[in-house]
């Protein structure tokens, strides 16, 4: 018998851990970063989550600039290969290949990717328009 469709409330406290770093300031890659965010957004692309063109913020969907101090590049290379140093890592987190464009609140949000859990949060692109997947309590 099928399960009839229905909401389920959230609720829950954890710590994230940041290895050292430097502030996003002095990160000699912001320039890369805002380059491609530019590029992305003069493309044409809206927000990945509902499409909206205003508030445009380029997210880190992989790594975030605060975990790169953290990443085993050998543990790393086996999903991207071809990214063989430390310095090639961090090109590649501030790139295209590891962004996306979402709107502010689809970004950060009470809602957005760093507020709701990622099997959550990566389905409503694809969601009928009927549906909304994730609401704010």
């Amino acid at each position: 018998m099928p399960i009839a469709e229905h909401r389920q409330r959230y609720s829950s406290t954890w710590y994230a851990y940041y290895p050292a770093h430097e502030p996003r300031s002095a990160d000699p890659h912001a320039a890369l970063f805002r380059a491609a965010r530019k590029a992305m957004i003069d493309s044409g692309q809206g927000c990945w989550r509902c499409a909206d063109r205003r508030n445009l913020e380029a997210h880190h969907a992989i790594l975030e600039f605060a975990v790169i101090n953290g990443i085993d590049l050998t543990k790393f290379v086996r999903d991207f290969p071809g990214i063989d140093t430390p310095e090639e890592l961090r090109e590649w987190a501030a790139g295209p290949g590891n962004l996306e464009i979402l709107c502010r609140d689809c970004h950060r949000g009470p809602v957005g990717v760093h507020s709701v859990p990622y099997p959550t949060w990566s389905w409503q692109r694809y969601a009928l328009d009927n549906i909304q997947s994730v609401t704010h309590a």
